[in-house]
């Protein structure tokens, strides 16, 4: 008696189609083909041929935007090479002032902290420590900029900008709204005959001027470079620094000017309130009105 797994001569066996004899083809084997390329005939017959995709490792066809949502690399590809070069000159003032200049330098941020020093930084110093405006107004245009980009805000401006003319009307916005607020505090010191109180003033203005830069520069930076998904932080860091500093300098400002004059206090507030408060009140009601 046969077990239940036994195949007798005579049973019919499941043959798969592609593995079947052509009984009817003929005796000649020339036209025959290996088992390889049978097989890759059978799967190139019975599916459709495969689409070459490009790798994401090597060609890097997409990104993801700050919502972390797939987009194609071509909308987010954009020529920042200039603001490469800015950084990098940027990052050069910093080592040649401190490399050639260092007592200077460290002269210039210990006289944010002490008015002794300041009173004794003012009794050596040139108009060159004016220069010093530069290098802030760079880092104020590339914030600007930087948040112009994130949030897409190009689109209300009235003229159609690229990234390098934006960055230029930004940068020359900064630096005349500075020269204009300053030569203001010029004139309102030569008003009420305070010229050398106006131009300690200027001098401490610049002096603040340059630790703005060096503390804003490195947050500037990560927030250029870094993915749009942390740029946010940055950006918002940032701010926060510059708000925080601007309050800093305008204190400062006050006791710099008590500590100095013996100008009367309802004059000296008025005074601060025109060159300090009121061009920043004039800048967000013009951005709130648009």
């Amino acid at each position: 008696m046969l077990q239940n797994d036994t195949i007798r001569q005579n049973d019919s066996l499941f043959v798969p189609l592609y593995l079947m004899k052509d009984t009817t083809a003929s005796s000649d084997t020339s036209d025959n083909m290996g088992f390889t390329q049978y097989v890759s005939k059978i799967l190139n017959d019975s599916f459709p041929f495969l689409n070459y995709s490009p790798s994401l490792f090597t060609e890097k066809t997409y990104v993801f935007n700050r919502n972390m949502q797939p987009k194609p690399l071509v909308a987010e590809q954009k020529n920042t090479d200039w603001l490469f070069i800015i950084v990098l000159l940027l990052f050069s003032c910093i080592v040649v002032v401190f490399h050639s200049f260092r007592y200077r330098g460290f002269e210039i941020l210990r006289s944010c902290f002490s008015l002794k020093e300041f009173e004794f930084f003012s009794k050596s110093v040139n108009g060159t420590i004016f220069l010093t405006i530069l290098p802030f107004v760079f880092v104020i245009a590339l914030i600007a900029w930087s948040i112009i980009d994130y949030f897409n805000l190009a689109i209300y401006l009235p003229f159609a900008f690229t990234t390098v003319q934006l960055f230029g009307a930004l940068l020359l916005s900064v630096f005349a709204f500075l020269v204009a607020r300053m030569g203001l505090i010029a004139f309102f010191g030569s008003l009420f005959r305070t010229g050398e109180l106006t131009r300690l003033y200027l001098l401490n203005q610049s002096v603040f001027f340059f630790l703005d830069f060096l503390l804003l520069f490195p947050i500037t930076t990560f927030a250029l470079f870094t993915p749009s998904y942390m740029q946010l932080y940055f950006l918002a860091a940032a701010c926060v620094v510059l708000i925080l500093l601007i309050l800093v300098r305008l204190v400062r400002g006050m006791c710099f000017v008590f500590y100095f004059s013996k100008f009367p206090r309802v004059y000296l507030f008025c005074y601060l309130c025109i060159v300090e408060l009121l061009p920043f009140f004039i800048v967000v009601k013009l951005l709130i009105s648009k």
